[in-house]
């Protein structure tokens, strides 16, 4: 299953090993689900693992980035931006553009589109579910 996950996501299921997002990195590592990251997205995340609350290390910061990237797939934007509004039409733009199974947010500005964005958009709970189901069909 091919998804966009947003920064926040990621930055979970990378910095607490044992918190409620931890089985996303099983999930990625055993390809169950495939990231879809554009050149802004991975940007993004490396920016927010700089943030002085992380407090982690360039080495850090690279390891955690090893148990991810190596997973994800590439997208490319060719040169769009948006014109208006919030980093998160970003997210929208790889989600629509790659063609990806989902977008899986928390970011509010996101989450208000279900039911009108193709792709369709998931919480982490509902990608569980939908990872369950398919792992029982």
């Amino acid at each position: 299953m091919r998804v966009v996950l947003d920064t926040h996501i990621i930055l979970s299921a990378l910095l607490f090993t044992h918190g409620n997002l931890a089985w996303l990195r099983a999930a990625w590592q055993s390809r169950s689900i495939r990231p879809v990251m554009s050149h802004a997205t991975r940007e993004d995340l490396f920016c927010a693992l700089e943030y002085p609350a992380f407090n982690l290390s360039v080495p850090e910061q690279d390891r955690l980035l090893e148990e991810f990237f190596p997973y994800c797939e590439d997208a490319v934007l060719s040169s769009w931006m948006p014109s208006h509004g919030t980093f998160c039409q970003i997210f929208l733009a790889v989600a629509h553009k790659a063609r990806v199974n989902a977008l899986v947010s928390v970011e509010k500005e996101i989450v208000a589109l279900r039911g009108s964005f193709i792709p369709p958009v998931l919480t982490v709970a509902e990608l569980r579910k939908r990872l369950q189901e398919q792992r029982s069909a």
